[in-house]
């Protein structure tokens, strides 16, 4: 079973994958986890879940470690010094 910071780190990353147009796909895969996470959990709030999904609005203790400038893998144009050192420009 999954912790709170689970669910979390999936809401931001359903969160920063919402697309701004055209998000029926998108809504259904995230209603689709969402009620698969309360089956496996009955204490799991799929409302809020759901919530943190579309708006980006967490708990008021993580809502400050949200996406933002010290959370560099959701920067579509980051790439971490790992990969940078790695890649294979052909």
């Amino acid at each position: 079973m999954f912790a709170k910071r689970h669910y979390e780190v999936i809401a931001r990353a359903l969160y920063a994958s919402k697309p701004s147009t055209d998000d029926a796909v998108w809504k259904r895969t995230m209603r689709t986890i969402s009620d698969a996470f309360a089956a496996d959990n009955e204490n799991f709030d799929a409302a809020r879940f759901q919530d943190a999904c579309e708006t980006g609005h967490l708990t008021r203790a993580s809502r400050a470690s949200f996406v933002g400038p010290s959370m560099p893998f959701y920067d579509p144009g980051y790439v971490s010094p790992y990969r940078a050192r790695h890649r294979r420009d052909n």
